[in-house]
C-alpha cells in the first residue's frame, strides 16, 4: 500500500510510479504513471514516489490532487426558454420529414397560442399546474372568425367589413395544442434539458364525451335530401358533381378525393388507390394518406359513381383535345384544370343546399351519410371500416352507434329447454322437487 517506483516491463528501461491508496469510502484508488526512461527516469520515479508518500502522510486523500488536479468545469449551456427552444424544435421537425400539415399545425399552435402565453418561461419551469391553467384559460376564451379572412385590397371596403363572430375554442383545437406541447417537451427530454415530460394527465381538458363522438341522425342526409342537393350541384356547378359523388357514394375524405389522379383508378380490377392527401388547411399535396390505415386500395361500391366517372373522363378528353392541350392528371379538377379548391367547393355546396331547401351541413357529412346508410342496411362492419380507412372496426362502431340495425328480440333465450326436448323442465317443476330443493 503506497507509492513505489517500478520498471515495466522489466529490462525495458521505462520507469513508472505505481500508486495504491486506500480512500475513506473503503475503495482503493489506483494509478500508474510513466515518469521517464533510463537512469534518469529511474531516479525521477524514485523521487516522485518519495514525495507522494510524504504528501499522503501529511494531507491524506487530498494528495490525490497532486496527480489529478481538479480541472475547472466548463459552464453548462444556458437553459432555453420555450420561445428559444421552439425555433430549434421546428427546425428539427422540418428535417425529420413530417407531413406539411403536421408542420403547419405545430407552427400555428406555437406562434398563436403557446409562445404568447408560455414563451418567456424556462423549460424546467413548465409544470402540470402551468399547463393546466393554460388549457383551462383556452377552454373558456374566444377568438374572432375575422382572422381567417383574406385582407381586401381596398382599405375602405376592409373598414366596412363585419368584424366576424366570436367563437370558443373547440375541444379538438385544445387537443391539438396539447399535442404540440407534448412533442415539444418530449424533444426537450431527449436533449436532457428536463427530466420528464410534464404533459400528462391533461386529457380531461380536451377529451370528448362518448355522445359527442357519435354521429347523430341529424348529421346525415336522407336519400331524398342527398339526391336533391346533387341535382342542384349538377345544374349549378357541374364541375363538382362527380367530386361530391366520391364522398357520398364511396365515403372518401375530401382531402383523399382532391388528391386522386387518373392513374389511381384501375378499371380492370375495379379499384381506387388512396395513398395521397390534400388537407384543406394547407392545400398542398402530401404523398401519404391521413393515417397509416387510410393508405388503402378500395373497390368501387357504387355503380352510379363508376358510371359518372367514366362519362366525366370521356367528356374531359374531348374538351381538352379541342383545346389542343393534354388533359389534366388530377381525377377531379375545376374548369381551369387545377385541383379542386375546397373554399370554392364549400361555397358551391352551401348554395346547392340552400337552393334544395335542405338543412346546412358540411361536405364531410357526405362521408358520414355513406357510412351510416351502409351500416343501417346491414353491411358488414369490418368491410365498411376498411373502406372508410379506419384503424379498426371499433372506431367505426364508436362513431356510428346510432345506425346499427335493431333486431327483434327472441322469445326467451336459446338456452331455455324447449318442449321438443321431452318436457324435462315441465316435469321437474310439476313434481315439486325443484321447490322442495329451494326450501
Amino acid at each position: 500500500m503506497g507509492v513505489i517506483a517500478v520498471e515495466m516491463p522489466r529490462g525495458s528501461g521505462k520507469w513508472w510510479v505505481r500508486i495504491r491508496w486506500q480512500i475513506p469510502s473503503g475503495k482503493r484508488w489506483r494509478k500508474t504513471k510513466l515518469i521517464g526512461t533510463g537512469d534518469a527516469g529511474r531516479d525521477a520515479a524514485s523521487e516522485r514516489a518519495k514525495l507522494l508518500n510524504e504528501a499522503w502522510a501529511k494531507f491524506g486523500p487530498d494528495a490525490i490532487r497532486l496527480i489529478e488536479p481538479e480541472t475547472p468545469q466548463k459552464d453548462s449551456a444556458p437553459i432555453p426558454t420555450v420561445s428559444e427552444y421552439a425555433r430549434l424544435f421546428m427546425k428539427r421537425m422540418e428535417s425529420a420529414g413530417l407531413k406539411r400539415s403536421t408542420l403547419a399545425m405545430y407552427r400555428v399552435n406555437l406562434d398563436r397560442h403557446i409562445i404568447p402565453a408560455l414563451g418567456n418561461l424556462l423549460l424546467p419551469e413548465i409544470s402540470y399546474r402551468i399547463l393546466a391553467d393554460f388549457l383551462s384559460e383556452k377552454s373558456v376564451s374566444t377568438y374572432s372568425t375575422a382572422r381567417f379572412r383574406r385582407p381586401l385590397k381596398n382599405k375602405e371596403k376592409e373598414k366596412r367589413r363585419p368584424k366576424g363572430h366570436a367563437r370558443r375554442y373547440s375541444r379538438d383545437t385544445i387537443r391539438i395544442m396539447t399535442m404540440t406541447l407534448r412533442s415539444l417537451m418530449s424533444e426537450a427530454v431527449r436533449d436532457g434539458i428536463i427530466p420528464m415530460n410534464p404533459v400528462a394527465g391533461l386529457s380531461r381538458f380536451y377529451r370528448k364525451k362518448k355522445k359527442d363522438r357519435e354521429v347523430k341522425r341529424s348529421d346525415v342526409y336522407t336519400a331524398e335530401e342527398l339526391h336533391s342537393v346533387e341535382d342542384q350541384i349538377a345544374v349549378r356547378h357541374p364541375e363538382y358533381f362527380e367530386f361530391a359523388l366520391a364522398m357520398s357514394r364511396e365515403g372518401m375524405r375530401i382531402g383523399e378525393a382532391c388528391a386522386l389522379t387518373v392513374h389511381d383508378i384501375d378499371w380492370a380490377r375495379g379499384t381506387i388507390l388512396i395513398n395521397k392527401n390534400i388537407p384543406s388547411g394547407t392545400g398542398e399535396l402530401e404523398d401519404s394518406a391521413k393515417t397509416d390505415a387510410s393508405d388503402r386500395e378500395m373497390e368501387f361500391w357504387s355503380v352510379d359513381f363508376r358510371r359518372a366517372l367514366e362519362a366525366m373522363l370521356k367528356r374531359r378528353r374531348v374538351e381538352w383535345l379541342a383545346r389542343g392541350e393534354p388533359a389534366p392528371e388530377a381525377l377531379f379538377c375545376e374548369r381551369s384544370g387545377h385541383t379542386v379548391n375546397y373554399s370554392r367547393f364549400l361555397r358551391a355546396w352551401n348554395g346547392a343546399q340552400k337552393s334544395a331547401g335542405v338543412r346546412q351541413r358540411s361536405p364531410h357529412s357526405l362521408r358520414h351519410t355513406w357510412a351510416s346508410q351502409m351500416i343501417a342496411a346491414g353491411e358488414d362492419i369490418g368491410s365498411v371500416s376498411r373502406h372508410l380507412g379506419h384503424a379498426n372496426p371499433g372506431v367505426t362502431l364508436s362513431i356510428y352507434t346510432h345506425f346499427l340495425p335493431k333486431k327483434r328480440r327472441l322469445e326467451g333465450t336459446i338456452l331455455d329447454r324447449q318442449k321438443a326436448s321431452g318436457g324435462q323442465m315441465e316435469a321437474i317443476l310439476d313434481e315439486g322437487e325443484f321447490h322442495n330443493f329451494r326450501k
